[in-house]
């Protein structure tokens, strides 16, 4: 019966393409072979009674972790645990904002002391990195909420000179955990005054709906305070200052708060109130 020793290489990473050495014993003769879940033999050559070279694919979805390597000859099989493991692909940068920090314009560095005849060249500032944020791939970068066929002239309206808005939203209508960086609200007529100050702030909640007609005034993060922001017909999107971590398990509370100018004028702004975008 046929028996597998080793594999080489023993790794892939998802997405990869590549030539596999399996080494072994009784090998002439074996008709199949496999590594496991998410990754094809797209063909294989029994090159000796102690080798078979095989062509395989992993899948870019392919779930990371061992797989065992087995070969199929007259009907019995002979397996080698873990021989073989699928590994995530190393990351790529992409680009780098801001691409330069201050005090670097590219130049080397030339330091001379003003009393001594030395030259130093060719210094670097050092550079410490204070902390990181991962962001996850998974996940849609955009969730819209709501159909927008309920008009509300909130938070948008510039009759009066300060205004608020509190809203709630469902776990099971955000859908899933995340930083949240953006919010766009939907503006179907242009209010009559630009906003002097926009502030948003949010927070996790149990609660489903508002039992009273009071505000909630404690436990709020505040993500963005803009000010002059103009509004305009369709969409309009407020990049967060601070994101807010949302954990995709309670529901999520926000507010808006605008002021004006202390001249009033009537407009009629439609806003609704459960048609937005997150990101």
């Amino acid at each position: 019966m046929p028996a597998i020793s080793s594999v080489s290489p023993t790794q892939a990473v998802q997405g990869q393409a590549l030539s596999v050495t399996i080494t072994g014993t009784n090998l002439s003769g074996v008709t199949a072979v496999g590594f496991g879940s998410g990754i094809t033999v797209n063909s294989f050559t029994v090159d000796s009674n102690t080798q078979i070279t095989a062509s395989i694919t992993v899948s870019h979805i392919a779930t990371v972790g061992a797989r065992d390597v087995s070969v199929t000859k007259a009907g019995v099989s002979a397996t080698l645990t873990s021989g073989f493991a699928v590994n995530q692909p190393p990351p790529q940068m992409e680009s780098v904002v801001p691409a330069r920090g201050p005090g670097t314009d590219g130049k080397r560095d030339d330091h001379r002391h003003p009393l001594h005849r030395h030259h130093v060249s060719g210094l670097r500032p050092r550079i410490t990195t204070n902390s990181f944020v991962v962001i996850p791939s998974s996940g849609a970068p955009e969730v819209q909420i709501g159909s927008g066929t309920t008009s509300t002239s909130f938070p948008f309206h510039t009759w009066y000179d300060d205004t608020r808005t509190q809203s709630i939203l469902l776990a099971s209508e955000i859908g899933q955990a995340g930083e949240i960086h953006k919010l766009q609200l939907f503006c179907s007529t242009v209010p009559g005054q630009n906003l002097s100050h926009f502030y948003i702030r949010m927070q996790h909640t149990t609660m489903t709906s508002f039992s009273s007609s009071n505000y909630v005034n404690s436990g709020w993060t505040i993500v963005l305070s803009a000010t002059g922001e103009t509004v305009t017909a369709g969409w309009n999107e407020f990049e967060f200052d601070t994101p807010f971590e949302y954990n995709g398990v309670d529901n999520r509370l926000s507010t808006t708060a605008s002021t004006i100018a202390t001249t009033r004028q009537t407009d009629n702004v439609g806003t609704p109130p459960r048609q937005h975008t997150e990101r």
